[in-house]
């Protein structure tokens, strides 16, 4: 497109798309996708211009399709962010449910095992890992 553009006399357009892989690969995820959005739009309205230097209707639709996976791909962590806070407090919450099944019923159904090596392991693993 800076190739076309310089040919062209566009010397505005020319200077904009002069660009480099750190342009994309040195930045914020949003501005390199901003700077990806900004070329495929430019790429397709000179796209008839183009096709003597190589860039064909498929190439901009892949290129879209690009541009749509990583903006996918940049939402992703947050979202997997979000996920695991919300899957957290809902083990929070099981946690202290098992934790009152223990204490409510699995501990006084146990004391009928009182001077067992049963009942002696099971009170030395709830002192280790419960109340």
């Amino acid at each position: 497109l800076a190739a076309w553009a310089a040919a062209a006399g566009d010397l505005a357009l020319a200077a904009q798309m002069d660009l480099h892989v750190t342009d994309f690969t040195q930045t914020r995820d949003q501005d390199a996708r901003a700077l990806a959005v900004l070329v495929h739009e430019k790429a397709t309205a000179h796209a008839a211009d183009l096709a003597d230097y190589g860039v064909e209707p498929a190439d901009l639709a892949d290129l879209d399709t690009r541009i749509q996976a990583f903006a996918d791909a940049i939402g992703a962590p947050r979202h997997a962010i979000a996920e695991r806070k919300l899957q957290t407090e809902a083990l929070d919450s099981l946690f202290d449910q098992m934790d009152q099944l223990l204490t409510q019923r699995l501990d006084r159904i146990v004391e009928q095992f009182k001077g067992t090596p049963f009942y002696s392991e099971y009170r030395t693993a709830r002192t280790l890992v419960g109340p």
